[in-house]
């Protein structure tokens, strides 16, 4: 347990999730972790009770989401009032094989497919568990590195165009008509598909894909890429992965680094390959509709997706009132994304919390630094105090706590910081909009 008699900024030590997608490299090297082994797929920074960081000052250690429930004052009474808790979840991503096509829920559905859940006997790690928790999962993707991925339902004109050149499907699916109706109905006929009738579908599907993939081969800016790619992954299942085929249904897009797309609820979306920055609502619901050996829910998905046809629009940073500052605009109430561009030997200017904020560092070298200069109430006796592991020190009224590349820390709200940079670094910023 932390002795944190005054709020000032917090280490904060990431947890790390290992699905098999993930990428063996990436997170490890982004985060300075030795000896480690295997795929490392996320980064989750934040308070979420299925894996919270670790506070850290000094030699004392706490789980934020403990932390936070000790010490709501943290968080300021206007965000409690409003959220309960910390609104956001922060992760870094990498993928080097594609995720699950999937979709999450709104606050309604995910309340009450919660309590269904709860009320059927379903154990909270039960691997049937469709909803973890009560709250929506509206999310933000921006790529650290060029970023394959598929989002939402193409237009529906151009699913019609798609399915005159997948003649496999020529009898076995509805009459499709380029509506939000004709959409649902052909989705919902082909994943009503008998499992024989599915996989000869997609079993001469990929015959012909392959024959035609060693003639010419396909890009990743093609569909038929992926479907081979996501099919080598999961090439142990008795029968090809039925959401193979819906990938020719998704919107496919390549996120340059800095490039960002919003995935509100309903909006089927998987993640096929790159890594980025992603922010969240605090919750950890999913609804799988395939691509995966995980549980596959596609009477759920059917009641939770929404059957728009549209191009996704990427979003970019917009500038600020600060030159240092870009800012990800979204529809969510509970995040808000900002990226700070530091030159060497710059201090942004001034900053006040007002609600929690969650800072990472990025893109430097690994032995440069990130300095956070805060304002810090200490007692008058306390004099110099310097926490090694940390890089903390509070001197007078006045704190720093030093970050390096991978470095996240937490700014309780109410707190006043600035930002000096060592050498050239982006820091990213997660907060909850003001306004």
């Amino acid at each position: 347990m932390l002795s944190l008699p005054h709020a000032q900024p917090l280490l904060l030590r990431p947890q790390f999730q290992k699905y098999a997608w993930g990428d063996e490299r990436f997170l490890p090297a982004f985060f300075g972790l030795a000896n480690v082994q295997g795929p490392h797929a996320e980064a989750w920074i934040g308070a979420h009770p299925s894996l919270a960081s670790t506070a850290v000052l000094g030699g004392e250690r706490e789980p934020l989401d403990e932390l936070l429930k000790r010490r709501p004052d943290l968080l300021g009474d206007d965000l409690r009032a409003k959220f309960g808790g910390l609104p956001y979840l922060f992760k870094v991503l990498a993928a080097a094989h594609p995720l699950s096509i999937q979709v999450h829920p709104d606050r309604h559905q995910a309340s009450t497919g919660f309590s269904r859940e709860v009320e059927v006997g379903l154990a909270a790690d039960s691997v049937l568990r469709n909803y973890k928790d009560t709250r929506h999962k509206p999310e933000l993707l921006v790529a650290l590195v060029d970023f394959f991925v598929l989002v939402g339902f193409r237009p529906l004109d151009e699913i019609g165009r798609v399915l005159l050149d997948l003649p496999e499907a020529r009898g076995l699916l509805p009459a499709y008509t380029p509506t939000p109706s004709g959409l649902r109905r052909l989705v919902q006929g082909y994943l009503s598909l008998p499992v024989a009738t599915c996989a000869s579908l997609l079993e001469s599907l990929l015959a012909r894909l392959q024959k035609e993939h060693l003639r010419s081969p396909f890009r990743p800016e093609d569909h038929a890429y992926w479907v081979l790619v996501a099919h080598q992954v999961l090439s142990g299942t008795e029968m090809p992965d039925r959401g193979l085929f819906l990938i020719f249904l998704l919107n496919l897009i390549r996120l340059r680094p800095g490039q960002g797309v919003f995935v509100p609820a309903g909006v089927p979306h998987a993640y096929l390959r790159g890594a980025g920055v992603e922010v969240m609502a605090n919750s950890d619901n999913v609804l799988r509709g395939g691509l995966t050996p995980k549980h596959v829910d596609t009477s759920e998905l059917m009641k939770v997706a929404r059957f728009v046809g549209e191009t996704p629009s990427l979003i970019i940073g917009e500038a600020t009132d600060r030159p240092e500052e870009r800012v990800f605009r979204t529809p969510a109430q509970e995040f808000e994304l900002r990226r700070i561009d530091l030159s060497a030997g710059a201090v942004s200017g001034k900053r006040s919390a007002v609600g929690p904020e969650i800072l990472l560092v990025a893109f430097q070298d690994i032995e440069a630094r990130v300095t956070v200069e805060f304002e810090a109430e200490v007692e008058p006796d306390a004099g110099v105090g310097a926490h090694l592991e940390t890089g903390c020190e509070r001197m007078g009224g006045e704190g720093r706590l030093e970050l390096r590349r991978g470095s996240a820390c937490f700014i309780p709200n109410g707190v006043s910081y600035r930002l000096r940079a060592d050498d050239p670094a982006v820091i990213y910023a997660v907060r909850t909009p003001r306004g």
